[in-house]
Formats: structure tokens, C-alpha cells, sequence
């Protein structure tokens, strides 16, 4: 009986022709324009469009947002964003971490240069400092959003809910003088915060904050507006600080209910430190007698912040917001006037100029606030001195001023014979603040109220007891504030140290780091005698070239280390120049590189001398050689005596058959397999020596197994998995292979690593680990960061190797992966947390019903705006909804947290035959509208590649999925740029 052959019907034939190709059709220039108008997107705001919108005016970063972004750091050496940092924050180190989906290890980068990081992320003047250092800055792209991700980064340090604790090595060895020191600190603002959490950490336990408030913050809490910095943020950073210990008393204020003295002889304090602001706003003579449509920006920035600002008056109710309407000046040009002229629109103004002695271009304000005004449309009038206000039946009409004329020496002078007035219903002065001199009259003081202090030290002149920081001292920034209290507490503690005559006093303080629960997760493992300190190592390759990188290398943290391979002086082959390049995108390179440069006698030293200076760190050499086994024998020998704790027998390396010696020196192997077990057996009988044959994935995959289980049955202690992969890197368009040695512009096959080999290592090494359960496996191939090492963990690598991250980014790396994988084994113990896709917490819509079907462009966005305003009123007003953050104030549950060798290999239970996977299962795409930007790559990629089961309506791009033909592929899911389709169990 012949089988029927299979004949389509025209029933079976789809057609999915969804776009019409060919010669576009002409269009009328008004027909272009009203297309411009529907796809806009960068519609500015004006600025009465956001009165009662207290919501941030620049978003958090999204994942997706902060990754790309991130991606663009060079992570320079030296780099000079870092140094036009006052409180030295590491940029590039937590930039990395971010763009390695580690924003737990970058935001622990950053609390531990700065206790107020998300504050200052908000707040800091970034575009004169680390952003405006930025060596991307002269380029097309533009310097990198760092104050954009540092907020990422500590915004999703407060989601995870990990407080803050204080070293328990600090806590047993802290005890006594002078740790039980009554300190206090006269201010909760950003100086006092800063020192109190710097002198915790080192183990002071007796710290007060004395507050005039009834809420800590001081600046950030009461006079920087709600939608430049939400008030729930501000409260973490004070979070922070309170879970190290330090208390706070409030509603006490210097010269009225204590003095500086009174703290010390009545209340026992015997440190004090003086963080006190700018309490009194300059207020020009002409204002002194003014109507109340009169104000200066303190007290109207803080009744924006009492009518905006959740708790901050102490109330469940906010206080009501200020009345403006019609016309508002501001007078001023400096940040505080900024925000006066946007929280004026906010409080219901119609309009709003701001108006300034000098001329625009020498505003003292800074960029990004600047930006800001001019987004929202205020109007600015520059070269405009005020001369008087204009008032009828006691109500402002008008702001008089005289023009000022700039002259070649920069000063402005006014000229009278230009006088105008500027009609307007308000008036807000921001002329600054300075220091009130009468609570600070016991300490000696310059000509601008402020204190005089040792820089150095941040020690008064008056009392070595007392130390100031901040406003009081002439610290105009946030930063620059924290960075005062952190010199203060090396002051305070070196001053302490000599008091009580301690010996051995450091000449510069060394404060411990930002310290959690997470910093104390063991990530050290054991196996076959050998303890590693962390399972991240440097595999045999440019990392380890010589002895002084690999000390380099332990000092920095690295757990353990392959040396560069070496042989006998006879198979030495010297390099070739080049022999390294990059191989399409970072982090992957091809090499035409052999052996170590240096002789085996070299590593013979080297390996002695790594082993007396690091006893806790595991050396592993990595030998070959182009004889037969009793060569290979001979080498052990002499590597064995030098003391390493193991030895890697390389096999692998695709550039190693370079050179082959004659075949009177060659031993004949029936195969790859035979020849591993023979040497290893060789050497196992004289030496109980962990061996690690290095073997590469070239072999046939049926091969593969024969090879692991000769190595395993002739006693080695596991295998390192996988070498580079040899190919080709790129061909010019001349035809000439790159990289090219000589003239003649001849190259070789050489070793592809990193990236581009990652797919492949992770198949060999759960393959190896299926095969040989017993064998540990020293993973490697293109890992690059903490998350990827855990991928390979659970694979079945016992540790991990690192090479080509380390030729990208250096040594430093190491911070990154042991933050990043203590974090997932603490994670793992929080069934909170545990739940996230690794740091992120990911929102399912598989019950979300309601999408914002309406694009965020053109009219529609209009049409939002204009909705969202009419909602809006002084009782109802819109402000980032705390409980979108992660506050849960119930007890924090860790169970135990998992040993390292307890993940290993844990994914290989769920690799199964492609034959046994479920076929009943079918799950569908589901599209979250709100976050979707109407790019349509998944209807593209679907129409093209998979189901044709996505539409979308031309008029506004929103894709829809066909259900009766979706597939659940998941082609949607891989392509879509902002994630947000998710696959999802039933039908909707």
C-alpha cells in the first residue's frame, strides 16, 4: 500500500499580505504636517498644564532605560567623573554594576562613599560635576545620565527593603572607649546625617541627632520640592541612618532650648557636631513692608512642601497649598528660584517669569534646572533690577525694575534712564539664605556668619570638641554637605582615638563599608581539599600573564587563579604581533596567542612566591606539552614541587598543535579521550594533586562523554570546560583577514572567547556535569558578570573562570560578582524576593484587564494632559503614590540562606530529550499596553518569522494579538525593546 501524498487546498493557503509595498504615495504638505501633529511625541508642557501635578519631572529610569543607558559607560581609568565628585563616588564601579542587572551592587556602591545616594541622586548639580566631566560629553551621544541612574539604583534598593547594619566585626571589636562616646549632632540635615552614619559605621554607638523640626532632613525635607525629590525617598535615607542606631529628638533648637556648651556640661555630650543650615532668607529693603502677595522663597518653598510632602507636618492630611493665580514673578537665579517657578505653576499660576539682575547666560543656576524652567515654558527677563513694588489698595500690581548693563569687566551696573514695570498678582524674592548668627554666638564666626573650622579635620576653632559641616560652613550643595560630615566623623574618631590614647593611630580613616545582610552571605565553597574564598577565578589566559597581575588580582578579592599555560623551554614558540581582536561587540575577542612569555622556571617562582604571600587563595597551574606522557609526567613533577593546589592539564587550546614537535618525540593516542586518560593516570600515580584536564567542545558531541568519563575513571578531580573556540575574527573588504601578522598579512584560525562562546559553554557544562555528577566542573566561557556566573552555577560549574570580562573591564570586576551573587543566594532565602526576576521585581499582567489603549502622542496626549488637569484640583492633587515602592514595615523573614555547593547544578533537572517536553501546554502572548511604545517589531518579527497572529490599528500603531493564532512562541517576547509582552496560561 502506497502512502497518500499530501495535496494543499486553496483553503490552506494563508494570505498575509498586511502591507502594501511599492511607490509611496504623493501627499500634499498639509497632509504631511497633520501626520507630524498625530506621531508627535515631545510635546512640551506648559506651564499651567501642570497645576497640582506633583509628580516627578524626570521619570525613574526603567530597566530596560537604565541597562542601555549603562551599556555606554567606557568605565574609564582614572576616570574623571569620579574625581569631580566631592564625596568621590565610584561612577563608573556602580555605572557597570547597573548595566550588569546587579543595581543592588550599585546602589551598595554608592551608600558606601555616600549615606544620602538617593537624595543626592535626585538633587545633586550633576552637570557641573560628574556629568559635565564626562568624556562621552563632547561626543554625538552625550555624556552619560549618571544622576538619572544612581536614582535607578537606589530606588531599587528601597523596593528590596534590605536596611542597613553595622558590621558585626565592627560590633565585637567596637567596644569601650572611645565607642561609647555621647556624641550629638545639632541639625538632622544633610552634614548631621552624613557624619552620624560615617561614626556608626565605625562603631559609635551613643549618636543624637537634635532636630528644630518634627522631621529629619533638614534642605532635602522642607525646601526642595516634591517633584524634584518624593518625600518617601528622602525618609529612606533617613531610614538608613536610624537602622545603625542613631536617635533622633525633635522640636529642639540651638540657643533657645540648648547651647553648645549646655550640651556638653549639663547633658554630657562630650562631642558635638554643628550641622545647621541656612535658617534666614536675604530680604531686600524694598520688601520689607509688602503686601502679602509678597513672599520669599523660604516660606513659600515650605508651605509647597507642607501641602505636598505626605507626614511632613506630622499629619495624616496635608496642609494646604499656597494661592497663587494669574501672574507670578520670581526674582532670583539661582536653583531655589527655579523651583519657586515651577512649584508657583503647580500651585495654580497662570503664568510665571522669572526675572534676574544679570543676563541669561550668567544665571547661577544650574543646567539641568535651568532646562527645566524652559521646558515648562517660564519666561525669563534678564538685566532687570528691582527698584520697587507697585502696590494699589494694598494689592501688588506691578514689580519696577531698571535695567542693568553688563560691562567688559563682567559687573553689572544699573542704568536709571531704563526703568519698566512687570505687571504681575505675585511675587516671590530668592535672594539666598544665610547662617542666623545668634545661635551660633559661642563659636567664632567670619563676616558671613559662618563657622570657622580646620578644613582638614572639620574641628571649630573655638572648642576641639566641637566640629561643623554643611550650610554653617559655607557648603552650598547637598554632596558637598555629606562630604563635610564625613570629614567631621575622621576628625571626631582620630580625635577620639588620641584622647584616649589609643595606639597606632591611622594617619588617614578608613571607614567600613556600607555594610547589610547580604554583605555577611558566604559565598566560599570547598571541594576535593581545596577552599575556595569565593568561586571567581581568573582563568589561564592575558589576566595571569605574569606574578605581579595575580597579586594585583588577590588583593583586589579574586578567590583563585590559572596560570597562563607554560611548557618545556623546548615547545616554546614566541608570540606574534597582533594576536588579539575585539570580535563583534565587547566583551569577545579572537586570539592567535600561544603559551605564556615567560619560561616555565619563571612560573616555577612565581607559583612559590603567589603561595607564601596568599596562602588562602588557590593557585592552579596550568601546564602542556607536545610529548608523550612521561613528558607530561616530568612537567607535573616539577610544577607539583613548586606548591600550587592544583594542576590544569591543557589539552584544549585550539592554537596549541602549533609546531608540533617531530614524531619521534609524539606519542601515538588512539583518540582526544585515550590521551587524557593516559596522562592523567600517569600523573595521578604519583600524586594525590587535584587535576583538572582542560578540555575543549570541539569534540563530537557523542565523544564528548567517552572523554569526561576516561578522565573521571583515570582519577581526575574534574575538568575545566571550555577553552576558547577557534574561527575566525573579521575579513576586511580587501579581502585580508584580521588581525594580520607581517607584511604578507597572513593570519591563523586562533581561540574565540567571551560572549560569543557562552551558549556553547553552558551546553558543555551541564552536559559534562549530566555525564559525571562526581566531577567538579571550573567552568568557563563568556561570563561577564555576576548574573551570568550564577547561570553557570546552576549549569553545574563548581566555580567559575573569568578572562575576557576581565580584558574588557580589568580586575575591578570582582566587586560586581560577589555583590551580585551574595545577593541572589540571600535573595533566595526571602520569599519576597525570591519571586523577582532576579533584581527586578516584574509586574504580571496575565489578570490585568484595563490598558490605556490611547497612544502617548500627538492628540492623544493632549487630550490626557487635559484630562489629567481638569481631575486636578488644590484638595486633589497628584503625587507619585508611595505605595508604588517597596515599603513594607512588617518584619523582614530570611530562612536559611543556601550554600554555594547547595546551588550547583540545580537548573539540570529541568534539561530534558526535546521528545519529552509537553505538547499539551499552550500558552499566549498578552501586550501591556501601558508600557508599550508602538514600535511594532512584534507584529514585523510575527508576520515575518512566526504565527501572523498580531494586527494593529494603523491610525494609532497599538497591536493587538489574534488568539486563534497565536502560537505562544515567544518571538513577540524576544524582540519586543521595553518587555512588555509576557506569555500568559489561559485565554483573555
Amino acid at each position: 500500500m502506497t502512502e497518500k501524498k499530501y495535496e494543499p487546498t486553496n483553503e490552506d493557503i494563508e494570505d498575509v499580505t498586511m502591507v502594501k509595498e511599492g511607490v509611496v504615495e504623493l501627499r500634499c504638505s498639509t497632509d504631511c504636517l497633520n501626520d507630524i501633529c498625530t506621531w508627535k511625541k515631545n510635546i512640551l508642557y506648559k506651564g499651567d498644564e501642570k497645576a497640582y501635578d506633583f509628580t516627578l519631572c524626570h521619570p525613574i529610569m526603567t530597566k530596560k532605560e537604565a541597562e542601555l543607558e549603562s551599556s555606554r559607560c567606557l568605565r574609564c581609568f582614572n576616570a574623571p567623573c569620579e574625581t569631580s565628585c566631592p564625596i568621590g563616588i565610584p561612577v563608573n564601579r556602580f555605572i557597570h554594576a547597573i548595566s550588569c542587572g546587579n543595581p543592588f551592587g550599585a546602589a551598595e556602591a554608592l551608600y558606601n562613599r555616600n549615606p544620602l545616594s538617593m537624595s543626592c541622586g535626585f538633587v545633586c548639580t550633576t552637570s557641573i560635576q560628574c556629568t559635565g566631566s564626562c568624556n562621552l560629553a563632547k561626543t554625538s551621544q552625550g555624556p552619560i545620565k549618571i544622576k538619572d541612574l544612581q536614582v535607578f539604583a537606589c530606588n531599587q534598593l528601597m523596593k528590596m527593603n534590605i536596611p542597613q547594619i553595622v558590621s558585626p566585626e565592627i560590633q565585637k571589636l567596637a567596644k569601650g572607649k572611645p565607642f561609647d562616646t555621647k556624641i550629638a549632632f545639632v541639625g538632622a540635615g544633610p552634614a548631621s546625617l552624613s557624619c552620624a552614619s560615617f561614626l556608626a559605621r565605625l562603631g559609635y554607638k551613643d549618636l543624637t541627632i537634635l532636630e528644630r523640626n518634627s522631621k529629619a532632613g533638614g534642605v532635602i525635607s522642607y525646601e526642595v520640592p516634591q517633584f524634584r525629590l518624593p518625600y518617601h525617598c528622602t525618609k529612606f535615607d533617613v531610614k538608613m541612618v536610624k537602622d545603625l542606631g542613631v536617635k533622633f529628638e525633635f522640636n529642639k533648637s540651638l540657643g533657645e532650648d540648648y547651647t553648645f556648651k549646655s550640651l556638653k556640661e549639663e547633658d554630657g555630650y562630650e562631642v558635638v557636631f554643628a550641622g545647621v543650615g541656612k535658617a534666614v532668607p536675604y530680604v531686600h529693603p524694598i520688601f520689607k513692608d509688602a503686601p502679602k502677595e509678597v513672599t520669599n522663597s523660604q516660606v513659600f518653598l515650605r508651605s509647597l512642601a507642607y501641602g505636598s510632602k505626605k507626614g511632613l507636618n506630622g499629619k495624616k492630611q496635608l496642609s494646604p497649598l499656597p494661592e497663587l493665580d494669574g501672574h507670578v514673578v520670581v526674582i532670583g537665579a539661582g536653583d531655589s528660584a527655579i523651583d519657586c517657578a515651577l512649584g508657583a505653576f503647580r500651585c495654580g499660576a497662570k503664568r510665571v517669569t522669572i526675572v534676574l539682575r544679570r543676563g541669561i547666560n550668567d544665571m547661577r543656576c544650574a543646567e539641568e534646572e535651568f532646562e527645566l524652567a524652559r521646558s515648562e515654558r517660564c519666561e525669563l527677563i534678564g538685566f532687570s533690577l528691582p527698584k520697587r513694588i507697585i502696590v494699589e489698595n494694598d494689592k501688588l500690581k506691578a514689580l519696577e525694575v531698571v535695567t542693568t548693563l553688563k560691562g567688559w569687566d563682567g559687573n553689572y551696573v544699573p542704568d536709571e534712564k531704563q526703568i519698566r514695570q512687570i505687571p504681575c498678582d505675585h511675587l516671590i524674592t530668592a535672594f539666598g539664605y544665610r547662617v542666623e548668627k545668634q545661635p551660633l554666638s559661642e563659636l567664632d564666626i567670619d563676616k558671613n556668619n559662618l563657622i570657622k573650622i580646620n578644613n582638614k579635620t572639620g574641628q571649630t576653632e573655638t572648642f576641639d570638641w566641637v566640629f561643623a559641616g554643611g550650610d554653617c560652613i559655607g557648603s552650598s550643595t547637598v554632596v558637598a554637605a555629606a562630604n563635610d560630615g564625613k570629614v567631621a566623623a575622621a576628625g571626631i574618631h582620630k580625635m577620639l582615638l588620641a584622647k584616649n590614647k589609643i595606639e597606632n593611630i591611622p594617619k588617614s580613616v578608613e571607614f567600613p563599608p556600607f555594610t547589610t545582610p547580604v554583605s555577611d552571605v558566604d559565598i566560599s565553597t570547598e571541594f576535593a581539599g581545596l577552599r575556595f574564598e569565593n568561586p571567581f577565578g581568573l582563568a589561564s589566559g592575558p589576566g595571569t600573564e605574569n606574578y605581579g597581575m595575580l597579586k594585583r588580582a588577590f588583593q583586589m578579592g579574586w578567590g583563585w587563579a590559572v596560570t597562563k599555560t607554560c611548557s618545556y623551554d623546548e615547545d616554546f614558540i614566541p608570540n606574534v604581533t597582533p594576536r588579539i581582536a575585539n570580535c563583534s561587540g565587547k566583551n569577545s575577542y579572537l586570539n592567535i596567542e600561544l603559551n605564556a612569555d615567560r619560561s616555565y622556571k619563571y612560573w616555577l617562582k612565581a607559583i612559590k612566591r603567589l603561595k607564601q604571600e596568599f596562602p588562602k587563595k588557590v593557585v592552579i597551574a596550568s601546564i602542556h606539552c607536545k610529548q608523550g606522557t612521561d613528558v607530561w609526567v616530568k612537567l607535573a613533577k616539577e610544577f607539583i614541587a613548586a606548591g600550587p593546589d592544583g594542576l590544569q592539564l591543557n589539552f584544549a587550546c585550539p592554537n596549541l598543535n602549533a609546531g608540533q614537535s617531530s614524531e619521534k618525540e609524539q606519542e601515538n593516542f588512539k583518540s582526544y579521550g585515550d590521551q587524557v586518560g593516559k596522562v592523567v593516570k600517569a600523573i595521578r600515580e604519583f600524586s594525590d594533586i587535584p587535576l583538572f584536564p582542560k578540555l575543549p567542545f570541539q569534540i563530537p558531541h557523542g565523544e564528548l562523554e567517552d572523554v569526561v568519563m576516561e578522565a573521571l575513571n583515570n582519577g581526575a578531580t574534574g575538568v575545566s570546560a571550555i577553552n576558547s573556540f577557534s574561527g575566525l575574527a573579521s575579513v576586511h573588504s580587501d579581502s585580508k583577514p584580521f588581525p594580520n601578522v607581517s607584511d604578507k598579512y597572513q593570519s591563523a584560525y586562533g581561540g574565540i572567547s567571551g560572549t560569543q562562546i557562552k551558549s556553547i559553554a553552558m551546553k558543555a557544562v551541564s552536559m559534562i556535569k549530566k555525564t559525571a555528577p562526581d566531577l567538579y566542573v571550573l567552568g568557563c566561557g563568556g561570563m561577564k558578570d555576576a548574573k551570568t556566573a550564577i547561570e553557570m552555577i546552576h549549569l553545574g560549574s563548581s566555580v567559575v573562570q573569568l578572562c575576557s570580562a576581565v580584558m574588557t573591564y580589568g580586575y575591578p570586576i570582582i566587586y560586581e560578582l560577589c555583590s551580585g551573587l551574595k545577593y541572589h543566594l540571600y535573595s533566595s532565602a526571602r520569599e519576597d524576593l525570591s519571586k523577582w526576576e532576579g533584581q527586578f521585581f516584574v509586574q504580571s499582567i496575565e489578570n490585568k484587564t484595563s490598558f490605556n489603549i490611547q497612544p502617548k502622542m500627538g492628540k492623544w496626549l493632549i487630550n490626557q494632559r487635559k484630562e489629567k488637569k481638569e481631575s486636578l484640583s488644590r484638595e486633589n492633587l497628584l503625587i507619585v503614590d508611595e505605595s508604588e515602592y517597596y515599603e513594607n514595615t512588617n518584619e523582614i523573614v530570611v530562612k536559611e540562606v543556601p550554600k554555594l555547593h547547595e546551588i550547583v547544578g540545580k537548573t539540570l533537572k529541568y534539561l530534558i530529550g526535546f521528545g519529552d517536553l509537553s505538547k499539551e501546554e499552550k500558552l499566549y502572548s498578552k501586550i501591556d499596553l501601558d508600557s508599550c511604545v508602538r514600535c511594532l517589531r512584534c507584529y514585523q518579527s510575527c508576520h515575518d518569522s512566526a504565527a501572523q497572529a498580531i494586527d494593529f490599528d494603523p491610525e494609532t500603531n497599538t497591536p493587538k494579538i489574534n488568539l486563534n493564532k497565536c502560537i505562544g512562541c515567544m518571538l513577540c517576547v524576544s524582540v519586543c525593546p521595553t518587555e512588555c509582552i509576557q506569555l500568559v496560561k489561559e485565554k483573555y
